[in-house]
């Protein structure tokens, strides 16, 4: 018992002692981990140190070159230099020669400048005498403006003053100035013209010259007297004249011209007069010939629809007798046409008379009466036996049949036996509440015993 106690002490001891190098030999791996990261990032600090040292070689490489592009660009610069020191040694040497030649030219042109200063002085002196002129011609000039002015100003007025006689001879003796002046007519002349050396008396009433001068019988005046003496008289006399003519009225110097263009009007109208007459003629003529042709045709075609309605109207009715009239013989393209009917049984009566049934079976035979004589391609009809009994549906109908080779009818009806004329049926009806539907059938695809056709089935 006591070797088996010690031999477990010493276990423990050896466990004790395996733990504690474990623990050791952790902590050393533990060590070398943490050294082989410091080693692998001072590895990585080296490689970057590298790349940035290769790039500073690079960059140092990159500025070598440049300096010695510089500094072959710099030798280049220091030759063109010195060639250009000697050109510019050259230039200064000949600028030199060309200012000793302008110093040269300078002391000419001071000599010049002088002769010109005593040139100018002199030429001062004459522009102050020809200012001097100068002035005096403008105010001259200004003179001779304002008196032109002047002038200027009379002569408007002169003109002024002429214009109004123009317009007052031109008013009161519908004369022109122009012609006054070259008549060389002159009140004053006439009087120094009229019988000197006896004094007479003035008249009352004078015959003057449309110029309103003086008439030589007018006054009688001595010849020795001035015009300003006379003057008073003789207008005197000029305003009695003119109070003639006044009362005379004014004169219409454009009458012939109003004349002639009322004979080239009335001879324009009477043109167009005569044009119109011609025309209403022709129209009328035109218009009897139509009326005439109408009437002809009119009467054929009335003939015709008559003979046709009679004998319908005895095969819609199955006898009877119907005829159309009309009203006035004598205007046939405007009077009325008046429908009797006389049905089987009854007297011949007006269709007013008539009941609804005779009425549509009337109306039936009217229609068809018209498409007999001109017959139409389609012909659609509503309800017209929705008043007829079956007899007389059955009339319908076989009228109907005598027309289906020349027009196609559409006939809206809700009699069986209307439908049994018809090729083709179409309806609509109502399977589901609100729904409407339309359906088709044709009479050629439906058996006897009111079945589909095989054929029309599929």
């Amino acid at each position: 018992m006591a070797a088996v106690s010690l031999k477990f002490v010493e276990e423990e001891n050896a466990l004790s002692t395996a733990e504690t190098e474990l623990s050791k030999t952790m902590q050393q791996a533990h060590d070398l981990e943490q050294q082989k990261a410091a080693e692998r990032l001072d590895l990585f600090k080296l490689g970057e140190r590298q790349e940035s040292i290769r790039s500073t070689i690079a960059r140092l490489e990159e500025d070598a070159a440049q300096r010695r592009s510089q500094t072959e660009e710099g030798t280049r610069r220091v030759v063109a230099s010195e060639a250009k020191r000697q050109q510019i040694i050259l230039q200064l040497l000949q600028t030199r020669a060309l200012l000793a030649e302008g110093y040269g030219v300078s002391d000419r042109l001071q000599e010049e400048v002088a002769q010109w200063h005593e040139e100018k002085s002199d030429l001062r002196q004459q522009r102050s005498s020809f200012v001097a002129e100068e002035q005096k011609i403008r105010r001259e000039r200004r003179e001779l403006q304002d008196r032109q002015h002047a002038d200027e100003i009379r002569m408007r007025e002169l003109q002024q003053s002429l214009a109004t006689m123009a317009e007052r001879i031109q008013d009161e003796y519908q004369l022109q100035l122009a012609e006054v002046a070259a008549s060389d007519a002159s009140a004053w002349e006439r009087w120094r013209r009229s019988r000197p050396g006896t004094q007479g008396t003035r008249q009352d009433e004078v015959e003057s010259a449309p110029s309103a001068s003086i008439s030589e019988s007018s006054l009688t005046i001595f010849d020795d007297r001035e015009f300003s003496e006379v003057r008073p008289e003789i207008e005197a006399h000029v305003s009695r004249l003119r109070r003639k003519l006044k009362l005379l009225g004014s004169v219409n110097t454009d009458s012939l011209n109003d004349l002639e263009q009322l004979e080239q009007r009335f001879l324009h109208l009477s043109t167009q007069l005569q044009d119109l007459v011609e025309a209403k003629a022709t129209l009328e003529d035109i218009i009897r010939r139509m009326n005439q042709e109408s009437r002809r045709l009119f009467a054929e075609t009335f003939q015709t629809i008559r003979k046709n309605f009679q004998h319908l109207f005895r095969k819609v009715f199955g006898g009877g007798e119907g005829d159309i009239v009309l009203e006035d013989p004598e205007d046939i393209l405007e009077c009325g046409i008046e429908i009797t009917a006389r049905p089987p049984g009854k007297e011949l009566r007006s269709l007013s008379l008539l009941s609804g049934g005779e009425k549509t079976m009337t109306a039936i035979a009217m229609i068809m009466a018209i498409f007999q004589a001109k017959p139409s391609p389609f012909c659609i009809l509503d309800e017209v036996d929705a008043a007829l009994d079956e007899a007389n549906v059955d009339r319908f109908a076989n009228v109907l049949r005598e027309f289906q080779t020349t027009t196609q009818f559409i006939m809206i009806t809700h009699h069986k036996r209307s439908m049994l004329v018809a090729d083709v049926l179409y309806g609509v009806t109502m399977e589901e509440s609100g729904v409407s539907k339309r359906m088709s059938v044709r009479f050629d695809d439906i058996t006897e015993d009111g079945n589909f056709r095989r054929s029309a089935a599929a």
